[in-house]
């Protein structure tokens, strides 16, 4: 895998959100007359919708193939994940065969093996976005990677309106960052859901930084059922920071299974990453 100017591990938790693909499926869906919806709808019920048609397995393991590509370079890798809900994600990323990093999320904490370099991290979210100034949380990464809709209770803006068919739920959030000095630095961020009106799934979802152009955009195509559960199946992701870094993955396999194991050992040999 070529080097780039972002570290391995920054790489891999933007990686994480980009997971869930596979094999196409086609369905009928029952066309809904948008604006009537809106009309009769509150806000309140609508978002009550969203959340009661919330995917949420107990468990679920997802073997996959990555490929990502960037305007210098164009790869794959295989990625292992295994999840149980709200409580532990788990991550291996394998590169011909060889694991280059595992992962292991927590509501709370943060641990990482970068085998590459030899390197560990131990820690919380808090320092991540500190550090990157990115948000980043356990909720919202399982949320991407089942499908299902952010959460809009820390908003200080939110509104719902309809467009080609789809309801778009848009939210400005006040992000507070510590700058290293002991200052707090404010960043708004910007989120987007395009809602498929026949089943409140989410199709497409977009993160932004206010006033840039970064941006992290998701865009599901179908779904497929593990366990009663409707999972996406078909996806893009689009990183936008200084360049464009583009994402999609295959199913090899995927199965819910209670009794997952989510081993994780450091050597004695590893360093701190910071």
């Amino acid at each position: 895998m070529s080097k780039s100017k972002t570290p391995l591990h920054f790489i891999l938790f933007i990686v994480v959100l980009a997971l869930l693909t596979g094999c196409k499926t086609k369905k009928k869906i029952q066309k809904v007359d948008v604006q009537a919806l809106m009309g009769k709808e509150k806000f309140e019920s609508l978002e009550d919708s969203l959340y009661a048609n919330k995917s949420n397995p107990e468990s679920i393991s997802i073997k996959s193939k990555v490929y990502f590509k960037t305007p210098k370079l164009s790869d794959s890798f295989k990625m292992h994940i295994r999840m149980k809900k709200d409580s532990i994600i788990w991550i291996s990323a394998t590169y011909y065969k060889v694991e280059v990093a595992r992962l292991l999320l927590l509501p709370d904490s943060v641990k990482m093996i970068d085998r590459k370099n030899g390197k560990y991290y131990l820690g919380d979210y808090r320092y991540i976005e500190n550090r990157f100034k990115v948000p980043l949380n356990f909720d919202l990464i399982q949320s991407i990677l089942l499908g299902n809709p952010f959460r809009l209770d820390s908003a200080v803006k939110v509104r719902a309106y309809t467009s080609r068919g789809n309801i778009i739920i848009a939210s400005l959030n006040n992000i507070w960052f510590d700058d290293g000095s002991g200052e707090r630095q404010l960043k708004q961020q910007k989120t987007q859901m395009w809602i498929d009106p026949s089943t409140y799934r989410v199709k497409k979802s977009k993160i932004a930084e206010y006033k840039t152009k970064k941006h992290f955009t998701t865009m599901y195509s179908d779904t497929i059922m593990v366990n009663g559960h409707a999972i996406p199946n078909g996806a893009e992701y689009i990183l936008r920071d200084d360049e464009e870094t583009k994402f999609t993955s295959e199913y090899l396999k995927v199965e819910s299974k209670p009794d997952m194991r989510f081993p994780f050992t450091i050597s004695s040999k590893y360093e701190p990453i910071f």
